[in-house]
């Protein structure tokens, strides 16, 4: 049923369901959010009481994987915009339900491509056992 769900998900509600699933697990682990004005993307800003301290963070959110490169295994892939980098950057796999979070030196410094002018790529290539596995 998932999958049938998944299919009819417009761009928008991509971009929202990426965004309720970092503040659910934000909020798994008591850091509460709340999300930025609606013209200022997916963005959120999150308050953990224990550090006392705010953080501002930039979803940025995919469907699914999807085929490429030489041998055309599976991937996930993010463009983000270089003038849009938050103090935290969450990037999110809405069919797995995974996010992976990192901060602006992280994503600078594990980004595969870096556009001069606009924007960092990062790809993850998904391994055959990890897919038998989470199945």
């Amino acid at each position: 049923m998932q999958k049938t769900i998944l299919n009819h998900v417009d761009k928008q509600n991509i971009g929202r369901c990426g965004e309720l699933l970092v503040r659910y697990k934000l909020l798994l682990n008591g850091i509460e959010s709340s999300h930025l004005s609606k013209d200022a993307g997916n963005y959120l800003i999150a308050y953990s009481q224990k550090c006392q301290k705010r953080t501002t963070i930039q979803v940025e959110t995919i469907l699914k994987a999807k085929t490429g490169g030489v041998r055309e295994k599976l991937a996930l892939d993010w463009w983000i915009e270089k003038n849009k980098v938050t103090d935290v950057i969450a990037l999110v796999d809405l069919s797995r339900n995974k996010v992976w979070m990192f901060t602006k030196y992280e994503l600078i410094k594990s980004a595969q491509k870096k556009s001069i002018e606009k924007q960092f790529y990062l790809c993850m290539l998904i391994p055959v056992h990890f897919l038998k596995k989470n199945r």
